[in-house]
């Protein structure tokens, strides 16, 4: 989700939150289309960070379909042109409760909540037992009290931004149940083993994943804040004084500059 064109005709242009620019203790507004851009990630022949080139895009209006609404048609149109192929959706805190969508031929990875509330799976119902199955398990602890009573960590490699780093990780399978109520998620905890950064909580409803997959895809969504950058600098998204049409086309542009090279 980004920001770009910045003239004071531009059709469906508002005031937003400026997440760049923004503080924990200060809010920076800006005037601009607040617009949710589809990527696709992928590691360029001569290696270095992932180049992310966007492939559908949308809108955002008041009073219109919401973000993660916007975010669900897209998934669904790419789906729709590649009916035999699967996705995973990388994408920021905002975007977690995507998970409980429940999207065909999607697998999402984003950051937990550090106070997350979090429960074991549901036993498997008895026979002859009376009553309804229970819908969660025992309650367990946040992630950020369960990161400090860890004590069988493992230390593995990760690929993040195209440099190849060593972290401390533990997950296991959780019943995140505000996001979605049935179906249980892979949390991946990771720690830098020379302390000198804060824990990490992320998670992904492919279970089957290994936990360094799992922070390398996170680490490699940077890239496209590299794109937004890049279309405004290089390709002067934020130029035009007055605009009408469906979408920037800008961003398409640069996905045809980087085909071509």
């Amino acid at each position: 989700m980004g920001i770009i064109n910045t003239g004071r005709k531009i059709d469906g242009a508002k005031y937003c939150r400026d997440a760049v620019r923004s503080t924990k203790n200060k809010t920076i507004y800006a005037w601009g289309l607040q617009i949710v851009l589809l990527c696709l990630c992928f590691q360029a022949p001569w290696g270095g960070e992932p180049l992310s080139l966007p492939v559908n895009i949308r809108i955002y209006r008041k009073g219109g379909p919401s973000l993660l609404d916007l975010v669900e048609q897209m998934l669904h149109e790419l789906t729709q042109w590649l009916p035999d192929k699967s996705f995973y959706l990388v994408g920021d805190g905002f975007y977690a409760s995507v998970a409980g969508r429940n999207i065909p031929q999607v697998h999402l990875i984003s950051r937990m909540r550090h106070d997350a509330c979090l429960y074991e799976k549901p036993a498997a119902r008895k026979p002859k037992q009376k009553g309804r199955s229970r819908k969660r398990g025992k309650r367990l602890l946040t992630p950020q009290a369960m990161a400090l009573h860890v004590r069988s960590w493992t230390l593995v490699e990760t690929q993040e931004r195209g440099q190849t780093r060593q972290r401390l990780v533990y997950s296991r399978q959780v019943l995140w149940y505000a996001v979605n109520k049935v179906k249980p998620v892979l949390l991946v905890i990771s720690r830098d083993p020379d302390g000198k950064e804060h824990d990490d909580f992320f998670f992904t409803t492919d279970c089957s994943l290994f936990p360094a997959q799992v922070i390398s895809a996170f680490a490699d969504r940077w890239a496209i804040e590299d794109t937004f950058r890049n279309v405004k600098q290089y390709l002067g998204a934020e130029q035009p004084q007055c605009y009408k049409g469906q979408g920037p086309e800008t961003c398409f542009l640069y996905g045809l500059v980087w085909l071509w090279f």
